[in-house]
């Protein structure tokens, strides 16, 4: 059972057995104080490993900027970023629970094929991702996280991403509604179509 977090104000989160369904959501963490936050994650992530109970733990580790960076981040952001990281291994190493760490960029090629995104772009290519493997997620917190689950899935059992498929190359898209064709039997409009499944 592979939990997998995308930890941030709103958590994503998805939790499933390799090669099964993965169940998803995202929960916001509001607080008046860093020590709030982080406390009520630290509960929540409790309630979530005794009703799961996982044998591992990924999670998207916090973006740290570089010095000169042009990407500046707010102190306070920083600072819970980094707690919501060392509660996630604090919590794994309290309940004996291996726990691994990702970056953006790796799940980003595994999952979309590509890290070169802007920011909009990777969350709408992410969801629509999602959607080409059945799981129809609209929210962006939790379709990162069930990116991170997929690549978890794919170190833990390959044969089961082989199986599933992999990435936009492996992963054909899926009508979303039914296509309107033209008399030459091409697509007007209707959501995803894969030209490759017309006869």
């Amino acid at each position: 059972m592979i939990l997998s977090l995308d930890p941030a104000t709103t958590v994503g989160w998805a939790v499933g057995k390799a090669g099964g369904t993965p169940q998803w959501g995202s929960r916001r963490f509001d607080g008046k104080s860093t020590g709030q936050v982080i406390g009520m994650f630290r509960h929540w992530l409790n309630q979530r490993c005794y009703d799961f109970k996982p044998d591992r733990i990924v999670f998207e580790g916090p973006y740290v900027p570089r010095p000169g960076s042009s990407m500046p981040m707010n102190v306070l952001t920083l600072r819970r970023l980094l707690g919501f990281a060392a509660v996630i291994e604090a919590t794994a190493w309290e309940l004996r629970i291996p726990c691994y760490e990702t970056t953006p960029r790796e799940v980003a090629k595994f999952f979309l094929g590509t890290a070169n995104f802007k920011r909009d772009a990777k969350k709408k290519a992410t969801i629509e991702m999602c959607h080409r493997y059945g799981w129809l997620v609209e929210d962006d917190n939790a379709a990162d996280a069930l990116a991170i689950w997929a690549q978890a899935e794919c170190a833990v059992a390959p044969e089961a991403t082989r199986r599933r498929g992999s990435g936009p190359l492996f992963i054909p898209p899926q009508v979303t509604a039914p296509p309107v064709l033209s008399d030459q039997g091409r697509t007007l409009f209707g959501g995803y179509h894969d030209v490759r499944s017309q006869s």
